[in-house]
């Protein structure tokens, strides 16, 4: 057998794949065929990930102004794969629920997953596979980028997606790590392959990407476009340093990016930005004690955009140590566009100018108002009451992102409480949620957008737990016995029916799960089992973790089943019985997914100690090391909280 010479290519992109596969016919892409191949009858599942890979191929040749550098490219559904995919150069791999999908039974979310994912390998194309970067302490430039990438191509694909809104959660999700004492700068020294494992995590992906989107912004998304290209051109098949790529968009733009950037990649954490007095200011976000800070930083260069409401263009600042005054008449907007990476606060009078005007902000504003609440709530620098203030401002806009982070809030909230407290909560969130699903209903209108439906399935899932709303549970079950269930809802029913604890659903989630017709399917009923309240139900489903699911998917199950408040402590008890058998059977990369509960334990201290104690003892040495540490610490600022919380109610 021969093979036809490559181009000039590092030698972790080459990839073999053999086994019992099927392929769908080559769709000529401008000269370049491009395949899916998927497991022996898995064909129907492919169309939409030909599609997202038609779409990227040509925007990013474009985008880059640099042909695809390959001759083709085939992308691959693997039955067992540890990772979510992998950017081999013409022969991309993929776990099968994120290339094969059913739109016709999916979620939005589900469908989103397959384009995004694809979006995100074929920039590794351009950004990763014809100019790599020469040493590891850069791979996270490579990753960031293509997360970056993977936003700004599905919003050209999907505008009525509002990929960028979308996004926030993932920004939320990884400041809420940043805000650690043990965060850790994005790029940092790289000695042994241990040091690498640590780069694979939300700091990189989801911290990295909003620092570029944030940059991105900043300088223009021309010339910002405009200096990725030079970059690109300048140094393909060949190796690169963060820096070539900030000096490239610093000679395009002339703005001092290299200066800027260092300040968000080479310290830990992100700015507490605060418009007080007519001053912008800042200092650092910290969860914790601001005395024991650990690896976040002291100041950074903050790109800024403010906008007054009463009109005009967005300003945009660069705020350094010294407070920048701001002249624009209020209420006055910080992080207009809600792009930045950053926290903000508003004093009192900038505040009360801002609150009645809550409704007038962009959507992305306003979920990360919505989000940056929720911190300032986690950080015991707000009350509770002050929190649901800004909830309730989100008066009737369908906007699922920004009720996302009320759910989250609503949810670490009723884990902290005691049981004669949890009514109370209750009756809050179908106060705060009720009126909103009234108006929505059930079932999909005609002229519904597919966010509109998404935001039911928020409302359901929320109503039906926290808010412990009777007809939310008769429905959801109902639909559940019936099996008709509209994809953006499943999830929120799963979960409702799970913690309803009802005899036979165990046993008829898993026989779904057996049974599934799809990967998406799968990954539902297995992730659902979550959900059930019950210790032996849990503990049964913990021990098929062992047996049963397929050791892909059983670290991400335990991570489920580990936070459930209830039967969580008995999962987590029974895991560590069984340590040694759990880091033996599952990839190095998913150990610390099998502490996925930890941070939760908030509500009994002396059972949170044990926790501590064991997982200082076993401390991982695959996946994300320092997750566990950071799980730890967000555990002890959980238990603080929690105690804040029972006090406030």
């Amino acid at each position: 057998m021969t093979f036809t010479p490559t181009m000039k290519m590092s030698t972790y992109l080459v990839a073999f794949v053999i086994g019992p596969f099927e392929e769908t016919d080559a769709l000529d892409v401008d000269g370049v065929p491009l395949r899916v191949v998927y497991p022996i009858g898995k064909g129907a599942l492919a169309a939409s990930a030909l599609e997202a890979g038609a779409f990227a191929l040509r925007f990013f040749s474009k985008y880059f102004d640099i042909p695809y550098p390959g001759d083709k490219l085939d992308m691959v559904a693997v039955p067992d794969f540890a990772a979510g995919a992998m950017e081999n150069l013409g022969l991309v791999t993929y776990r099968e629920n994120a290339l094969l999908v059913d739109p016709s039974t999916a979620s939005l979310t589900e469908i989103q997953r397959v384009a995004e994912v694809v979006h995100h390998e074929i920039a590794h194309m351009w950004f990763g596979d014809l100019v790599t970067m020469a040493w590891w302490e850069g791979i996270w430039l490579n990753e960031a980028f293509a997360t970056f990438m993977q936003l700004l191509c599905t919003n050209a694909m999907h505008p009525e997606w509002k990929i960028w809104v979308d996004q926030a959660i993932f920004r939320d999700m990884a400041l809420h790590v940043d805000g650690l004492a043990s965060t850790r700068p994005i790029e940092y020294e790289v000695v042994s392959p241990y040091d690498t494992q640590g780069m694979f995590d939300v700091l990189t992906y989801e911290k990295g990407g909003s620092v570029l989107r944030m940059l991105e912004q900043y300088l223009g998304e021309e010339m910002f476009r405009s200096g990725i290209s030079r970059y690109l051109k300048k140094h393909s098949y060949a190796n690169t340093v963060t820096t070539d790529l900030w000096d490239a968009l610093e000679a395009v733009s002339g703005q001092p990016v290299r200066d800027l950037m260092n300040t968000w990649i080479l310290q830990g954490g992100h700015p507490l930005v605060t418009f007080a007095d007519g001053h912008l200011s800042q200092q650092p976000f910290v969860f914790g004690d601001p005395n024991a800070k650990g690896a976040i930083g002291d100041t950074w260069l903050v790109p800024i955009m403010t906008r007054s409401l009463h009109g005009g263009a967005a300003t945009r600042h660069l705020l350094a140590s010294e407070p920048i005054a701001i002249s624009d008449e209020l209420p006055v907007v910080v992080n207009a566009g809600g792009s930045g990476a950053f926290r903000s606060r508003y004093g009192a009078d900038e505040l009360a100018a801002l609150a009645p005007h809550i409704s007038e902000l962009e959507e992305l504003e306003r979920s990360t108002l919505v989000a940056d609440s929720w911190a300032a709530l986690f950080a015991g620098q707000i009350s509770w009451n002050d929190f649901l203030q800004v909830a309730r401002a989100l008066g009737n806009h369908d906007e699922p992102t920004a009720w996302t982070f009320v759910a989250q809030a609503l949810d670490l909230v009723s884990r902290s409480l005691d049981d004669a407290q949890l009514p109370i909560l209750a009756a809050q969130t179908r106060e705060l949620m009720g009126p909103q699903f009234a108006r929505l209903g059930w079932d999909r209108r005609d002229d519904d957008s597919e966010l509109t439906h998404q935001m039911r399935g928020v409302l359901v899932g929320t109503l039906g737990t926290i808010g412990q709303d009777a007809d939310i549970q008769r429905e959801s079950a109902r639909r559940f016995s019936d099996n008709t269930m509209d994809g953006d809802l499943v999830n929120a029913i799963l979960r409702v029916v799970a913690a309803m604890n009802r005899p036979g659903d165990y046993e008829e989630f898993l026989e779904r799960y057996r049974h599934a017709k799809n990967p998406q399917d799968a990954v539902r009923y297995q992730l659902a089992l979550g959900g059930f309240s019950d210790v032996a139900v849990a503990l049964d489903a913990a021990e098929k973790c062992f047996s049963e699911l397929r050791i892909q998917d059983a670290p991400l199950v335990l991570g489920a089943l580990t936070r459930n408040s209830v039967s969580g402590p008995a999962v987590w008890r029974y895991l560590t019985s069984r340590w040694d058998d759990a880091t033996q059977r599952f990839s190095t990369s998913h150990h610390s997914r099998l502490a996925g509960g930890v941070s939760l334990f908030v509500k009994d201290p002396a059972f949170a100690e044990e926790v501590i104690t064991f997982h200082e003892a076993h401390p991982v040495s695959g996946g994300y090391p320092a997750s566990v540490p950071q799980q730890i610490e967000r555990l002890r600022i959980g238990l603080t909280f929690a105690q804040r919380i029972r006090d406030q109610f």
